[in-house]
């Protein structure tokens, strides 16, 4: 028998407890991961999740393990179990990730891909495990896994030569694309034949027991088992008890897995372990630290550590794992619990949820509890302007809130119609907040109604700032003056209560081309701000600088432009106002470039990437990124543009209202990689929808573009009829910057308007613009030139031996016609070659290339 056995191994510590080593399915596990997908198939009991666990433990696999359950079909739900997974491994990506929320489109997924790929450092391999993948259904959630399970198949080998993998746990076949993984040669299955007991491994199982047995029992036990791992477990135990009983097995294992569980699990221990079991089912995340919380505690968790077959230690996510079996078997009992007993585990359970960032289970605790004062504090955690998929999960547990007590309470009465609103549902939320002012205004005031009635007017002041470029009425200040007169008669605003204010893709939310809108708009910003800033803790400090900074700058004047951005960072920053300061420093990086100061640029962008750390908010992530690839895309690296900004597609997990600020990057990326048809499309169907369309700047900006476009692509009437629209657009309120902007596209474009008898544009006007945007591309290249000098990060430059000859030329101070004569080319040989020099070192003119060409050491 020893020579039989000697392939098993001895048994190993694993998660705090003794497990048989299986050296022959370790050899499966290592075969099956030559491939990036393994399929671990199995029906219960066959200890799918332990034999993985058990290997990636033992071979130190770099592991993200994501423990799924049916409420992972919910997006959010997903997000935070995912996120949580990850937090594991990179903390700081799991932030990153967690605040973006769930990808529910191919753009968000390349931000997702992004933002991995910038935080995750492969020194070998790496698994991302799904157990239970059966339970994912049709939708959002399996599409984005499967998503994800492709692009670990697209992935390179890790520098150790071994695929990163992704390993699919669950009872049947589950992975929706099967057929074209195995088609790729890209999948690998282990199965219930390669996962049961062979009767070597049962003999070294027992033996971890200190049984021994005969020949014919291990074979009896082979036959009535059929080697799974459960049944030999449950064998094991009853042996251990009754080593003298050579019929147990008949008795064990017949009926179905809750008898075993009665004969193995409930029939052993006490009836305090017994309600213990009964509340931590009710609980999804067992970490040590809230199952110590729990009545019996740790205690407990001690003395059914011998039940290893049914509860588990995961030491990647740090939390205790039910058997599935024995959940369902638990869930089925928990009337037995007291009612005080379930409130009492689900007030524990989303005090460690909420702590922990798991938000959305926390609020979905406090709402089987009732306790919807703290749901109303979980909501609060959350920007004033919530992803939809946020917003609906909150109101769904709103809306389970009895009418009386949301009118009992102010916040909450003034959260619930928001919820509409950032759910898209703007007309319902907006009436049913007319609809409670109008009955509060009737009563007797008292403390609570005056909070909820500065609250409801606050919103409809927010409302009213978002749409006034689609309803072009800027009298919104009105409602937080309104909001105002309740403040001193209201309860205070709890301390705990910030709110963070969202800007949009512009902070001038101005829509129309008529004379004096922008004033009327910054005059209403004014006011507001003087009123919220009073009531609402500071949550506008900053905004009129930062729109009056704006408006100057889309203006072209770059002195008032600096004078209020530096104002708006100042301001912001001890109302810890981070969107606002973010916009500010974003504003200084593009007036920067356009006055040519390199350093400022610099100190500027360096700002505002230290502002993201340790901050949570997407916003802020997003926009850092936007800044860094505004500044790469116009001085001619678009390579070193984020990935998730190199695609035609929009995001739609933004809100609307603050989507759009991505879309020019997305403009400078395409121009900057002339793929003009794209960008053509792209500008055209912007137009079409929300996001910048909405605004005025907008509207200027992608009409350029698509004037441009046509230039490029020959079509010079569209491209002229385009620019006319554009100076129609702009020329009201004088927001020519995102014309001068397109820099030397744009004074091509105003040339061939000159040339052009019968164009109807001002000649000087297009004069001016020409000037003014061939000034804005040299400066552009002046800051270009000192980017790469100072890092010494530009693309390798090679030059031809005859290029290298008329560089020489060029430092000499010879003319062209000297050149000409000296090389024995022709004069406009001499031109063509300059221009390509100019090209390759990102020069301006003859003295930039010089002097790049010396500090290069090319002469």
């Amino acid at each position: 028998m020893a020579e039989r056995l000697q392939f098993a191994g001895p048994p190993t510590r694993i998660e705090g407890r003794t497990v048989l080593r299986r050296r022959r399915l370790e050899a499966l596990y290592e075969q099956a991961l030559a491939r990036p997908v393994v399929a671990v198939v199995a029906g219960p009991g066959y200890g799918k999740t332990v034999s993985v666990n058990s290997y990636l433990r033992e071979s130190a696999v770099r592991t993200v393990w994501v423990q799924l359950t049916d409420l992972d079909n919910k997006p959010v739900h997903f997000w935070e179990t995912l996120t949580g997974a990850i937090a594991r491994l990179n903390p700081n990506l799991a932030t990153r990730l967690a605040d973006m929320g769930f990808p529910n489109s191919e753009e968000r997924r390349r931000f997702f891909s992004s933002a991995a790929s910038d935080e995750i450092k492969i020194r070998d391999r790496y698994v991302l495990v799904f157990d239970d993948f059966q339970v994912l259904r049709p939708g959002k959630v399996l599409d984005f896994v499967t998503w994800l399970i492709r692009r670990v198949c697209t992935a390179p080998p890790s520098p150790s030569g071994k695929y990163n993998a992704a390993i699919v746990i669950s009872p049947h076949d589950a992975l929706p694309n099967t057929e074209e993984l195995l088609a790729s040669d890209n999948l690998s299955r282990i199965d219930e034949t390669d996962l049961g007991f062979s009767k070597n491994e049962i003999y070294d199982y027992l033996k971890l027991f200190d049984i021994s047995v005969a020949n014919t029992v291990l074979d009896r036990i082979h036959t009535d088992t059929e080697g799974l791992p459960f049944a030999v477990s449950t064998a094991a135990r009853i042996l251990e008890r009754n080593p003298t009983d050579s019929d147990y097995i008949h008795t064990a294992l017949q009926g179905n897995f809750y008898r075993i569980i009665d004969l193995q699990l409930f029939s052993a221990i006490s009836d305090d372990l017994r309600r213990f079991l009964l509340k931590i089912s009710l609980v999804k995340h067992l970490s040590p630290e809230l199952i110590s919380q729990i009545e019996g505690g740790q205690e407990a968790m001690n003395a059914l550590a011998g039940f290893s077959s049914l509860i588990r230690f995961d030491n990647y996510m740090h939390v205790y794992r039910l058997h599935h079996q024995l959940l369902q078997y638990l869930q089925d009992k928990q009337h037995l619990l007291a009612q005080e007993e379930r409130l009492e585990v689900y007030d524990k359970a989303a005090q460690w949820c909420e702590a922990n960032g798991y938000r959305i289970d926390a609020l979905n605790y406090y709402s089987l509890m009732g306790n919807y004062d703290a749901l109303v504090h979980v909501a609060a955690d959350y920007p004033s302007m919530m992803p939809k998929d946020i917003s609906c999960e909150i109101l769904a547990a709103l809306e389970k809130a009895p009418r009386e007590l949301v009118c009992q309470n102010p916040e909450l009465r003034v959260l619930y119609p928001r919820l509409f609103i950032m759910i898209g549902q703007v007309e319902q939320g907006l009436e049913m907040i007319h609809a409670e002012i109008a009955e509060l205004e009737k009563r007797p005031s008292d403390a609570a109604a005056n909070r909820a009635l500065m609250g409801f007017y606050h919103t409809l002041g927010y409302a009213g700032m978002l749409n006034s470029s689609e309803t072009h009425d800027y009298g919104f200040y009105r409602h937080f003056e309104k909001a105002q007169t309740y403040a001193p008669r209201s309860l205070p605003v709890p301390p705990d209560h910030k709110i963070v204010h969202s800007i949009g893709p512009y902070a001038l939310r101005v829509g129309r081309a008529q004379a004096g809108d922008p004033e009327a708009y910054i005059e209403s910003v004014r006011r507001s701000a003087a009123s919220a800033n009073t009531t609402l803790r500071s949550c506008m400090q900053g905004l009129e600088d930062l729109t009056r900074a704006e408006y100057a700058y889309f203006r072209g004047n770059a002195t008032e432009t600096e004078t209020h951005a530096l104002k708006a960072v100042v301001e912001s920053q001890p109302a810890d106002q981070i969107e606002i300061r973010a916009r500010a420093l974003y504003l200084l990086i593009r007036v920067y470039l356009q006055m040519g100061k390199y350093e400022r640029l610099m100190e500027a962008m360096a700002q505002l990437d230290q502002l993201t750390v340790g901050q949570d908010s997407f916003n802020l992530h997003m926009l850092n990124e936007i800044a860094i690839s505004w500044f790469y895309a116009s001085i001619g690296e678009p390579n070193r543009v984020e990935s998730w900004l190199q695609s035609d597609l929009w995001p739609s997990g933004i809100n609307e209202h603050i989507s759009g600020l991505e879309d020019f990057i997305k403009i400078k990326y395409f121009l900057a990689i002339k793929a003009y048809p794209t960008l053509l499309d792209f500008a055209q169907q912007r137009s079409q929808r929300f996001g910048i369309a909405r605004f005025i700047t907008g509207k200027v900006g992608l009409t350029i573009t698509q004037a441009i476009c046509y230039q490029h692509l020959g079509d010079k009437n569209e491209a002229l009829a385009c620019l006319g629209r554009a100076y129609e657009l702009a020329q009201p309120n004088e927001l020519f910057m995102p014309l001068i902007e397109m820099g030397n596209h744009m004074r091509s474009l105003a040339s061939l308007a000159l040339r052009v008898p019968e164009s109807t544009l001002p000649r000087q006007w297009l004069e001016t613009m020409r000037s003014r945007a061939t000034t804005y591309a040299k400066r552009v290249a002046y800051v270009r030139s000192h980017h790469l000098l100072a890092t010494q990060s530009g693309p390798s430059i090679t030059l031809t031996s005859k290029e290298l000859e008329i560089l020489e030329d060029l430092a000499h101070g010879l003319s062209r016609t000297e050149m000409s004569l000296a090389r024995g080319v022709s004069v406009n040989t001499v031109k063509s070659m300059l221009q390509m020099i100019y090209d390759k070192l990102g020069a301006e003119g003859a003295l930039d290339a010089v002097r790049i060409a010396t500090h290069k050491n090319l002469i």
